[in-house]
């Protein structure tokens, strides 16, 4: 039974890697391809904080509708500009958690005049569950 074969071919341009796969191998593997909670090893113990970056914020936890406690942290405008600034809502990359992209927020925050929004993704940081695209889905919609 072909589950999967790999083939490398090497040129002088470069390697090129070619993947054949029985249907559905790559797909139901595609959340182990996609997500990377763990890296760098510290991301789920350690989640840096926006006072580090001289930013004031609230921790927010949100219950998505399928019970998944998330965490997200809200870096506000001072308190006479909150109300009137748009809020933007910042989605970090597949891997490490909101920490890690402070001082995009810091440049955010100075250059742009704005309140943002910094979701962690379930699994990610402090936020509770397994990463998924179903997850981010009920998340979004939900």
């Amino acid at each position: 039974m072909l589950v999967c074969v790999i083939f490398i071919c090497e040129f002088d341009s470069g390697i090129c890697t070619v993947i054949c796969c029985r249907p559905g191998v790559l797909y139901n593997a595609q959340d182990m391809l996609l997500y990377y909670p763990e890296q760098p090893s510290s991301s789920r113990l350690y989640v840096d904080s926006p006072s580090s970056f001289g930013l004031h914020y609230e921790n927010v936890f949100v219950r998505s509708h399928d019970g998944t406690l998330l965490h997200a942290q809200f870096v506000r405008q001072p308190s006479h500009l909150v109300a009137t600034v748009p809020t933007f809502v910042f989605f970090h990359g597949n891997a490490g958690n909101i920490g890690h992209r402070l001082p995009n927020i810091q440049l955010l925050y100075n250059c742009c005049n704005v309140n943002v929004l910094l979701v962690e993704y379930r699994g990610y940081g402090k936020s509770c569950g397994q990463p998924s695209e179903q997850g981010s889905l009920h998340f979004c919609i939900g």
